[in-house]
This record gives structure tokens, C-alpha cells and sequence, in this order.
């Protein structure tokens, strides 16, 4: 059996993140993260809103080039977010 990659972020095109945040910051982080994504930072927002059983905040993001560290240190330092996860865009499978 191969090494199992899952979870490891390998991948350098079609990551996506998915980011948690508390429901009151959602508003400003769409803005923010709209605002980012028009200056070619390599992101688009795809899907964002509010969790059905925590109602928190969530949004979806997709990532055409490798995620910054700079990204990552945001979503760290930010306060507002409470969690995020990045995972590589699964890729359809020939049948």
C-alpha cells in the first residue's frame, strides 16, 4: 500500500480552504476576503454562510496557486477565525 497523502496539502494547484469564523465576523471577512480576491492574490470565494447546528460563520475558498504563509499567518493572528482546513480539490476519476 502507497503513502497515504491525505490531509497533507501536496498538491499546488486546486487547494481549497475551508474557514470557520465566529458568525458576528462573517460580514467583514467576506468583504475582506472579496476585496483581496479582485487583486489577484490567486483565490476566489465560492460559498460562504452560517452553520446550521453552531451557527458560525464558514467560508469557501478556492486556490489557484499555492496558499502564502503570509495567508496562513493571518488566519492565525485574526482573533475572528476560529478554525480553518485546507485539502486539495479532488479530481474526477476516469471510469
Amino acid at each position: 500500500m502507497g503513502e497515504d497523502n491525505r490531509n497533507q496539502g501536496t498538491g499546488t494547484n486546486g487547494n481549497m480552504m475551508l474557514v470557520h469564523c465566529r458568525k458576528r465576523e462573517l460580514k467583514a471577512l467576506v468583504e475582506e476576503l472579496d476585496d483581496l480576491s479582485q487583486v489577484g492574490t490567486g483565490f476566489h470565494l465560492l460559498l460562504y454562510g452560517i452553520t446550521a447546528k453552531a451557527n458560525d460563520g464558514f467560508l469557501l475558498l478556492a486556490w489557484d496557486k499555492p496558499v502564502p504563509e503570509s495567508f496562513y499567518q493571518k488566519l492565525r493572528r485574526d482573533e475572528g477565525i476560529t478554525d480553518y482546513l485546507v485539502y486539495e480539490a479532488p479530481t474526477p476519476r476516469s471510469v
